[in-house]
């Protein structure tokens, strides 16, 4: 091998396992490998990169039946190199080889897709990156395209913590490629931003986006869909461009999902539990949800599945999922390319009888007050106390005694200028009714009586305080 003192490699020297034997050596720092020229591998025959940067230039062209490992620190590859082959290449960490215990830095300057196999097996991870250019004349593209890599056949994240991480940049899969190897602990990590996204080209069926906004987090999505090429990306609400504030119960994660032009799709969400947030459980009716601009569309409720979205063990443990039928917008800045979840929401309503309805004769006159409490939103509640008020008044008493239970009610006595009632569980589409006895005490003189109920705010976890009370009117004739 030709080296000077810093360990830099001469163009097209690559180590061949087969021939030479392996033998970790110092990774000198400023060490490159330059390649610009023809190579094959053949079936069974291993080659090794391990200069701490690596550059493919336009000419090179890669014919790898083998396998190809590479333990370069940065490794930039220009828009025309191409790679084919039954074999594959495999990322190392650099630490391997007596270099530096770093990440694989990537630069694919979106180019030519890498038709043959790749294997992540850098446990700090594979970031892509805006390289220099070292002298190929390489035009860079712009934006989430400057260091954008496309995967032609597949990539295999092989080991636990290999993660790749967008940094801003598209990670794209051609239309027969494939992903393999993921779950919690081996994703693709968007950093809480959509300037980059994971890609999938010529949708043929289902597709799984293992998306974390952190190497902590996994929130996968799985799009279903008979042609388009779909973007995804994964952010929380602070950094969501979408208003999430404007659901009454939700989770803390919003996928965005667009594609290059309008497509029919399933959308199959699967999210963390520890990212439920505002009253949302999985465990209640909720739905997959799209930002309509000023508000979140609303669609049929149902149970989450436990998340199967992982080459791991299925299902994840702590987590759910939720599909919807829809389209995803074919423009990336349209308001509908924001998904997330939201939980249907309790709504309680209150009716009071009064029985007789009507008084003739002498004080006092027995009667019956019946409050019925009934859950209208298809949604049981969620096991907090329930409160009902009955405006007290002096014409009426009631017959009953603080602590008294009637039907599941406690009297709590007069709180105030009501008297209380508690519960604690509607179940959905459900009611509860309770009778109370009392006397009514004509005051004199002929007219109407206004009897009045309510339920508190936040009864049994509900948000929808519009129809939260009702009134009965009786007229009495002494």
């Amino acid at each position: 091998m030709t080296k000077n003192k810093q360990w830099i490699c001469c163009s097209g020297l690559v180590l061949l396992l087969g021939i030479l034997g392996f033998k970790a050596s110092a990774q000198a720092p400023g060490s490159s490998y330059v390649d610009n020229g023809s190579h094959i591998i053949n079936t069974g025959t291993t080659e090794l990169v391990y200069s701490e940067k690596a550059y493919f230039g336009p000419n090179a062209v890669w014919e790898i039946n083998g396998v190809l490992e590479i333990y370069s620190k940065e490794v930039f590859i220009s828009p025309a190199a191409t790679f084919t082959g039954s074999g594959k290449i495999v990322f190392f960490n650099p630490a391997l080889v007596g270099g530096a215990d770093n990440p694989t830095l990537l630069d694919g300057n979106n180019g030519s897709f890498i038709d043959v196999a790749i294997e992540l097996r850098n446990e700090k991870n594979l970031i892509l990156t805006d390289l220099a250019d070292p002298g190929f004349g390489t035009t860079n593209p712009a934006g989430a395209l400057a260091a954008s890599v496309n995967i032609g056949k597949k990539l295999d994240l092989a080991v636990d913590n290999a993660d790749v991480i967008l940094n801003g940049f598209d990670l794209v899969f051609d239309t027969d490629a494939v992903i393999d190897g993921y779950r919690p602990e081996r994703k693709v990590v968007t950093g809480n931003s959509i300037a980059g996204h994971m890609v999938k080209n010529g949708m043929s069926g289902a597709f799984v986006f293992p998306l974390g906004i952190n190497e902590t987090d996994y929130n996968p999505a799985e799009v279903t869909a008979a042609g388009g090429n779909v973007h995804a990306s994964l952010q929380d609400n602070t950094a969501s461009a979408s208003n999430e504030s404007l659901i009454a119960k939700g989770i803390d994660r919003t996928w965005h999902l667009y594609a290059d032009a309008d497509v029919a799709a399933t959308v199959n969400l699967q999210h963390d539990l520890a990212t439920e947030i505002t009253g949302f459980s999985s465990a209640f009716k909720h739905y997959v949800t799209r930002f309509l601009g000023a508000s979140w569309e609303s669609n049929a409720g149902a149970l989450g599945a436990v998340g199967t979205l992982t080459t791991g063990t299925s299902p994840v443990a702590g987590s759910s999922m939720r599909n919807l039928g829809t389209t995803i917008p074919g423009l990336s800045t349209d308001t509908k390319t924001y998904f997330t979840k939201a939980g249907l929401i309790q709504d309680l309503k209150p009716t009071l009888t009064v029985i007789p309805s009507s008084f003739v004769g002498a004080a006092p006159i027995s009667i019956t007050l019946t409050i019925k409490v009934i859950e209208v939103s298809n949604v049981p509640t969620d096991g907090t106390t329930i409160t009902v008020r009955l405006k007290t008044g002096s014409d009426y008493v009631l017959g009953i005694s603080s602590g008294t239970v009637v039907n599941g009610w406690t009297y709590a006595g007069v709180v105030g200028a009501n008297h209380v009632f508690t519960s604690n569980m509607i179940l959905q589409n459900n009611s509860s009714q309770f009778d109370l006895p009392a006397t009514f005490n004509l005051a004199g003189g002929t007219g109407v009586y206004l009897f009045s109920v309510a339920i508190a705010s936040g009864s049994g976890g509900e948000v929808r305080n519009s129809n939260n009370s009702d009134q009965e009117q009786v007229s009495f004739n002494p």
